[in-house]
């Protein structure tokens, strides 16, 4: 035992020079004293690590924290664990392994346990204290800023429970209860598509009050389910589940269970066993509820079955599988490639590679790992997806719910997701200059940072896409005054027509015959007339004749007038525009029948509809030029003239491919009357244009685009948060 210490004096000596060496640069960089780790953390052997060596897992059991440690962090661990004085700790490292850390290595580590909590702090510091606070600790500020993005509330201790109910349920999962959801789930999806077109109708019902409560019903018993899954498949690897409840993701609900203490398990399968527990129950759960929707009959207990397959369904695939928010599927993806920490490492690697490309960063790596273009792309993706799923949900609460709630959310979202990152990033670029590169990119990254900040509050050009028709200024739609029978074809689309000239003829046989009528009656009153002295007893039949003469001639005047307004007259000059393409020579027409339509096609107009908003907007103020655009590929771009702002809203369209039934952007109503009118305040803007092809007809719809005001996107999201305050009284 004393020879080997005798051949190694000098090497010792040496070890114990470089030992000092290191205690007191530590005790220099250490702003609280060392005073040795807590006696009551546990050392678990962990999972294999994606490099092939095993991990260690610390677990802190006041907390529940778990916090795995490689190869070789765990060998300094050890001798923290066996000795307080750091010199021992230090001596001991050198002196039984190969290890040769540098004083940065070792000081970053006792610092994350002191951070952590799993060292002994001096009785009179704490450590929330500014000696100890680290950048990583979030302040108060953040901390109320993220309570909002997820907030969890513990509501169970369900370790009781477990134990009673999993003996009863256990069985649920044995080889032939598998075998026998597989087969149900098989011929349900074969049951179901042959009845798919039932199913997917179905759908419909969830848009119904009742149905969605129902779902929401459905929906809550699944996840309850769901969760249970999680907690009896870690019971069934004796885990210890702390606790169950409800958190709050933008105050959008969901339950949780705490199974933290997966992290023990020595093998990453069995982690990705209770991580797949809930998904594995809904697909249970959706195999059933196909089988019994498609062979149950018509009722309550089917649509309850058709909620529950929907549900599970959506849930799993939606929700649950995807990896980019901390749920089932990310915790498996994590646990399958063994990369612990996936979506930490992968944003730090990804704000790496973002400073390498706007700085030219020169600072140390993360981590080296054979994966970092795959953690890079998973960064990223994460970061933009998180941002879409928290602003979908926040506006969904400013539509549906309530709008200053809404408007605080997205306030608090720019905050925590735009303003406070980007602040942070430009503090500790500012703090680490030593390691920006080149200084071009540097520049030029600064210059654009610049511009996009400058970009919104400086005054943009807003532009406005307006729905138009192309019109000519003087068109007459000709109907018919009363019903009647044409006597000849409608003129031709296009031909030239001149003010006065006949178009087409009705004939009334009703009318017709009435006139004859009249015309016999008075022949026979003159004939009699002839015939009859004025004295006498004659007098007094004489002067009634008279009377019935005066009173069939007005009759006769009258009929002969009516029967002159069937003979349809332009009352312009121009050319026949559009024709009733259902009317030929011998067809019937009810009153106010539409016939055709004329125009003078040498005044030629775009009429466009701007909405109650836009029309506030430019009301009062000077209209530019607009640039019109025409459905068709061949024609161009048209310039219109600005004419006439119009102070009421139209009521009719000169047809209606504008309305949403044919495609257009307006909402449209039905009228008393049978007919179409839109749903909201629209007023027209009359725009001149000087020369359009030949070939556009009247009633052509287009587009007009037109610059609105000239506004900064600060000033638009101010606008926008007062008139959510404005909506809901608060102003």
């Amino acid at each position: 035992m004393n020879t080997p210490e005798k051949v190694s004096t000098g090497g010792l000596q040496a070890i114990r020079s470089k030992a000092d060496r290191m205690v007191e640069a530590l005790e220099k960089g250490m702003k609280v004293p060392w005073k040795g780790l807590r006696p009551d953390l546990l050392l678990h052997k962990g999972a294999i690590g994606m490099d092939g060596k095993p991990t260690y897992v610390v677990e802190d059991p006041v907390r529940g924290a778990h916090f795995e440690l490689g190869e070789v962090d765990v060998q300094l661990f050890l001798c923290l664990v066996t000795e307080n004085d750091l010199k021992a700790v230090v001596g001991k490292l050198l002196r039984t392994t190969s290890l040769r850390p540098s004083v940065d290595d070792i000081l970053d580590f006792l610092k994350m346990l002191q951070r952590e909590k799993l060292a002994i702090l001096p009785p009179e510091l704490s450590i929330n204290t500014a000696a100890i606070r680290e950048s990583k600790q979030p302040t108060l500020l953040k901390k109320i800023l993220k309570s909002y993005l997820f907030l969890k509330i513990p509501l169970l201790r369900p370790e009781g429970l477990l134990n009673a109910v999993y003996p009863w349920l256990s069985p649920l999962w044995s080889k032939p209860f598998l075998f026998l959801y597989a087969v149900l789930g098989v011929a349900g999806l074969i049951f179901v598509s042959q009845q798919i077109e039932l199913y997917s109708h179905t759908v419909s019902h969830l848009f119904t009050p009742r149905g969605a409560f129902t779902f929401m019903i459905c929906l809550s018993v699944l996840k309850t389910m769901h969760e249970f899954g999680h907690a009896l498949a870690a019971r069934h690897q004796g885990l210890y589940v702390r606790r169950m409840g409800m958190a709050f993701m933008v105050f959008m609900p969901i339950m949780y269970t705490d199974v933290t203490d997966a992290w023990k398990l020595p093998s990453r399968k069995g982690r990705m066993y209770i991580g797949a527990a809930g998904i594995l129950v809904e697909i249970c759960v959706a195999a059933i509820s196909l089988f019994f929707w498609s062979v149950l009959p018509d009722g309550l207990l089917r649509s309850i079955m058709f909620y529950m397959s929907g549900a599970s369904m959506v849930s799993t695939v939606l929700v649950n599988l995807n990896p980019l928010m901390r749920f089932d599927g990310y915790y498996i993806l994590m646990d399958y490639l063994r990369i612990s920490n996936l979506r930490t490492r992968s944003m730090e690697m990804f704000k790496y590679y973002r400073r390498r490309l706007l700085v030219d960063w020169q600072g140390p790596k993360p981590e080296e790992h054979p994966w970092e273009q795959g953690l890079v792309f998973f960064g990223l993706f994460t970061l933009i997806y998180r941002f879409m799923i928290f602003f979908s949900i926040t506006l969904t609460i400013y539509h549906v719910v309530f709008k200053v709630l809404g408007v605080i959310l997205v306030a608090m979202q720019i905050i925590m997701m735009l303003i406070l990152p980007v602040a942070m990033e430009v503090f500790i670029l500012l703090k680490s200059r030593k390691y920006l590169g080149n200084r071009w990119r540097v520049l030029a990254s600064g210059t654009a940072f610049a511009l996009i900040i400058g970009l919104l509050f400086a005054p943009l050009p807003t532009f406005e896409k307006l729905p138009a028709f192309f019109l000519f200024q003087d068109v007459a739609e000709l109907k018919a005054p009363e019903q009647g029978r044409l006597v000849a074809d409608l003129p031709e689309v296009g031909a030239p027509v001149q003010k006065g000239d006949l178009l087409l003829r009705l004939q009334d046989e009703r009318a017709e015959q009435e006139l004859q009528r009249v015309i016999y009656d008075l022949e026979q009153t003159e004939a009699i007339l002839k015939n009859t002295v004025g004295g006498g007893v004659q007098g007094a039949y004489r002067k009634w004749l008279i009377a019935e003469r005066r009173r069939l001639t007005v009759e006769a005047e009258k009929t002969r007038q009516g029967l002159s307004h069937l003979e349809i007259r332009s009352p312009i000059s121009g050319r026949v525009l559009a024709i009733n393409e259902t009317l030929r020579k011998g067809s019937y027409v009810h009153k106010k029948g539409h016939l055709l339509t004329v125009g003078d096609d040498r005044g030629l107009e775009i009429r466009a509809y701007a909405y109650e908003n836009i029309y506030r907007e430019l009301r009062g103020k000077p209209v530019g030029e607009g640039r019109v655009f025409f459905r068709d590929l061949e024609t161009g771009v048209l310039k219109g003239k600005f004419r006439e702002l119009l102070d009421f809203p139209a009521s009719e369209f000169p047809n209606d491919t504008l309305f949403d039934y044919a495609g257009g952007p307006i909402l449209s109503n039905t009228t008393p009357r049978g007919g179409v009118r839109p749903r909201d305040a629209y007023y027209p803007i009359i725009f001149s244009v000087a020369e359009v092809p030949g070939y556009i007809r009247h009633g052509t719809p287009c587009a007009v685009r037109i610059v609105t005001d000239d506004t900064s996107i600060m000033e638009d999201a101010i606008r926008w948060v007062w008139r959510g305050l404005a909506s809901e009284g608060f102003v």
